[in-house]
């Protein structure tokens, strides 16, 4: 028995219109086994009215099936009838619907109802082009990538009993996707909401999508029993259309509902998607004058390459948030672009839409099938013929306890140099932490030139205790300002910084760095929020310059309680710390440190952002005083390209009787041709010693310099004057210096050799102790290097070195063994610079010698204990 053909549904409805009348219609083989609805076209249909004065005194309707059981000669049938629902027991009515959410009904309200193409009794699905005749009839169309709504509805109408729980089963259309938005945090492809009694609602989530055993999508639901007349519940699904070719037909899909006393099918609407109607330009922002209209240009065609029918396009826009008239642009039937183009009046024109700044246009096009394209935005920049420019005066970050009242002070002006004549049209605008911007009253108009003085005031505890910003900006009824920015901490507890009282007014008396210490803490004691804490200082200068603000990070000792201790470089340390290429203008551009005279050093400490709520201030005074130099050798004999050497007196004035003591890196020379125009040439002087701590002055130095550049052959006149770590100038000697065309130059200073212990054995030769570094300089020249001394002396016990020993200074040839007596003066070293484009330096019995070569003490015995010295002699002659 073929199943398919004998299974008929039947579907019966009886609706009593008055007391006297009932209609009534049928529908015969209108759904398939699975409840799917059959076209309309397959499906018998009637309808007629029944006349209820005929039924008599009954107030019953009665019905149902009658059959003849046949005579017993009758053939036997396969005939059955299945009641899937019973008038009387639960009604019930249901519903589906599809609902476009991309498009505008004729009413403008976006959602546009979709008709069942599948009601359409021309609708041929055997046909082999079924929708040609449709695809051009908004009523059945959707345009791909809209977003689609299913609606299926049920409401309990009459009945004698409750529905029970309703199994709902919903096969998904294709060519629908119901995936959520990835970037959204809602994960939800639906919700299914009851009315009538017990109004709620519940979300149906993605992950409710499962797959039946044919492979088709499904979602699986338990609905709420009915009893109630009027009672509802309806099921919505999101999704949007999505096909990879158009025109495309989207087949209705079966729902089912099940329940112990209600059981029905119901299908979804059949519909088509068309091609996605899309906006663009090429020309997306322009910049424009306050005097000029704007032209705004867009093409507007099918994702898919789809053809115009002809009709005409509706340009719908807004400027700003406000709707314009909307627009019809022409297409040509067969074309796949139409161009469209509009002109906004410009902005100075009264009633414009257009407005000083910033203007967006949102324009999007609705063809004849109600298709509607993206909206294609415009920014519109309107350049004012002048700027209203606001700027905070007040300190940001600032700190303030949660009893005060907060002043906010700030400037307005115009670009231009108008001037704000009124304060009445100034609107101001405040916006704290994640809020919105709020109208608020400035207060102020007081004007110096051009400038405006305005203040806002905010109430004690407006702010609660933590870190807030706070926006502001003002609009003139034409433009806005620029926004400005407050960082406001508001605590309710002090953090108190102490200085060290030692150190609060210093006077210096030497070119060490100056120490400025302290200490910081809640005044409740409270702990420190952050576990590193900072200060932040700032000098000024004498002549009242405030330097750039410097901080440093502070680790508190403990949870509570931090102490710091700055230390402060004169103003040039760093330019004295090497031989710097920049000159001493340049340098200090960018240079903060102490200065000659009066330094006032304001300090702060924070805990994260929060602020003390005081200013410690140090003073350090450096005394004003101008360093002297003088020479006695201002006349001298060098070599082309070295290194020149100035035998030079350098001398602090005391300070109130007290010294002013010089230390090692404290001094620069700086020399040039007298009279000219280029930079001096620094060279850090290496003197006085570190190991010499620090000295009074006078103080002998041997400076020297790397200048060499301009010195000719013959006489020249050299300029020369040093500077401490504060800049100080010393006057200027003038030196005479013959520069000879070559030559060779030696440095020498006191060396030891090793300590003879008697206990050990005694070697016949002694080494030199460290590295002796005799430097030799030669340029253009051939020399020998000859060293002579006597033998030893030993220092006696008047401590005098009288007593001529047997210690013996000798030159040792490793080689052979053999040693020549310095007596003798024998040549130690030679070299040839000859060819040397540039001055060739030796280091003779450094850190690379070997200490059992070169100059050696011989012991001829065993010599007495105690001190010895000799003095070598050393010459530099020319080589044959």
């Amino acid at each position: 028995m073929n199943l398919d053909k004998s299974w008929k549904h039947l579907t019966f409805k009886y609706t009593p219109v008055s007391s006297t009348t009932a209609n009534f219609s049928y529908a015969f083989n209108d759904q398939e086994r699975d409840g799917t609805a059959k076209p309309a076209y397959l499906r018998n249909t009637g309808n007629g009215s029944i006349d209820l004065t005929k039924l008599g005194d009954s107030k019953d309707v009665r019905w149902g099936f009658t059959a003849s059981t046949g005579s017993q000669y009758s053939a036997p049938n396969d005939v059955a009838i299945v009641m899937q629902q019973m008038p009387s027991t639960a009604n019930v009515q249901s519903s589906v619907k599809l609902t476009d959410m991309s498009q505008y009904n004729s009413d403008g309200t976006l959602g546009r109802d979709i008709s069942n193409l599948n009601e359409n009794k021309g609708y041929r699905p055997s046909n082999p082009n079924p929708i040609s005749s449709f695809i051009n009839n908004p009523s059945y169309n959707v345009a791909n990538k809209d977003n689609l709504r299913f609606q299926y509805g049920l409401t309990y109408t009459s009945g004698t009993l409750e529905t029970g729980e309703i199994n709902a089963s919903l096969k998904l259309p294709e060519n629908v996707d119901f995936t959520p938005d990835s970037s959204s945090n809602n994960q939800n492809v639906g919700k299914i909401v009851y009315a009538g009694t017990n109004n709620s609602s519940q979300d149906i989530p993605a992950s409710d999508i499962t797959e039946d055993s044919d492979g088709n999508k499904v979602i699986n639901l338990k609905l709420k029993t009915m009893d109630n007349a009027g009672q509802q519940a309806t099921v919505y699904l999101y999704g949007q259309a999505d096909s990879d070719t158009t025109p495309k037909l989207v087949e209705g899909e079966p729902t089912s509902f099940d329940s112990q006393n209600y059981i029905e099918d119901v299908t979804s609407p059949t519909f088509i998607i068309n091609d996605q109607l899309q906006n663009s330009t090429t020309k997306a922002e322009q910049d424009v004058s306050y005097n000029d209209d704007v032209t705004i240009n867009g093409t507007t065609n099918y994702a898919h390459d789809s053809t115009f029918d002809g009709n005409d396009l509706t340009i719908h826009t807004t400027i700003n948030g406000k709707a314009l008239d909307d627009t019809q642009v022409e297409t040509t039937k067969g074309n796949k672009n139409a161009d469209y183009s509009m002109v906004a009046t410009k902005a100075s024109s009264s009633g414009s839409p257009l407005k000083i700044g910033k203007n967006t246009v949102d324009v999007y096009a609705v063809d004849s099938m109600n298709r509607v394209s993206n909206i294609q935005t415009y920014t519109i920049n309107v350049k004012d013929y002048k700027d209203l420019t606001l700027t905070a005066t007040d300190k940001d970050p600032m700190t303030v306890e949660i009893s005060d009242s907060i002043r906010l002070n700030s400037q307005a002006q115009y670009s231009n140099g108008d001037k704000i004549t009124d304060i009445g049209p100034i609107s101001g605008y405040l916006k704290i932490d994640d809020g919105d911007f709020e109208k608020t009253t400035f207060s102020g108009g007081s004007a110096v030139s051009d400038i405006t003085n305005l203040y806002l005031d905010l109430a004690a505890v407006k702010l609660p205790v933590g870190q807030h910003t706070i926006k502001l900006y003002i609009n003139d009824g034409v433009r806005d300002s620029n926004t400005v920015t407050y960082h406001i901490n508001v605590i309710n507890k002090k953090l108190i910084l102490t200085a060290n009282s030692s150190d609060t007014n210093q006077t210096v008396y030497d070119n060490s760095d100056v120490t400025l210490r302290g200490s910081f803490a809640y005044d409740d004691t409270s702990d420190f929020a952050n576990k590193t804490t900072s200060i932040k200082y700032q000098i000024t200068s004498a002549d009242g310059t405030k330097q750039a603000e410097v901080t440093k990070e502070v680790d508190p000792q403990s949870t509570n309680k931090a102490n710091f201790s700055l230390d402060l470089e004169p103003i040039g340390k760093k330019l004295l710390s090497g031989n710097s290429t920049q000159n001493v203008n340049d340098y200090l551009k960018t240079a903060t440190g102490l200065k000659v005279g009066k330094n006032e050093i304001t300090v702060t400490a924070y805990d994260g952002k929060d602020a003390t709520s005081n200013t410690a201030t140090y003073i350090v005074n450096i005394p004003d005083i101008t360093p002297t130099i003088s020479s006695s050798k201002l006349s001298q004999t060098v070599i082309s390209q070295m290194k020149l050497n100035f035998p030079i007196e350098f001398t602090y004035p005391d300070v109130s009787s007290h010294k002013y003591q010089l230390q090692a890196q404290d001094l620069a020379i700086f020399a040039n041709v007298k009279d000219s125009s280029d930079d001096p040439t620094m060279t850090v002087l290496d003197q006085p010693k570190t190991s010499e701590g620090k000295v009074d002055t006078p103080y002998t130095l041997k400076a020297q310099s790397q200048w060499a550049k301009n010195l000719i052959v013959g006489n020249n006149d050299l300029s020369v004057y040093l500077m401490d770590p504060y800049l100080r100038k010393t006057n200027t000697l003038d030196y005479q210096l013959d520069v000879l065309p070559k030559g060779t130059q030696i440095e020498v200073g006191n060396y030891h050799f090793e300590t003879i212990d008697p206990k050990e054995k005694i070697d016949d030769y002694v080494k030199r102790d460290g590295n002796w570094n005799v430097k030799i300089d030669s340029y253009h020249d051939k020399w020998n290097l000859r060293a002579q001394a006597d033998n030893m002396l030993h220092k006696n016990i008047a401590g005098q070195y009288t007593d001529v020993s047997n210690l013996e200074l000798v030159d040792f040839d490793k080689d052979s063994s053999s040693a020549t007596s310095l007596t003798q003066n024998p040549i130690v070293a030679s070299g040839d610079t000859s060819d040397s484009a540039t001055p060739v330096s030796y280091n003779l019995f450094g850190s690379n010698s070997d200490s059992n070569d070169g100059i050696l003490l011989k012991t001829n015995g065993v010599p007495l204990s105690g001190e010895y010295k000799s003095t070598i002699k050393w010459l530099i002659s020319d080589s044959i």
